[in-house]
């Protein structure tokens, strides 16, 4: 289902650093913070790479 979601925002340019941000905050804090931390860079690396 993330992965249907995750398209959506990749396709939607005015959204991709509102998801950074938010995937940057998740791994500041709570369950599985090291995925969520992993997730934002990589999501970094191929939005703004």
């Amino acid at each position: 289902m993330w992965q249907y979601l995750l398209a959506w925002l990749l396709a939607a340019q005015t959204l991709n650093l509102f998801f950074a941000v938010t995937m940057l905050a998740a791994a500041c804090g709570g369950d599985g913070r090291v995925i969520a931390l992993v997730s934002a860079l990589l999501y970094l690396m191929l939005v703004f790479a």
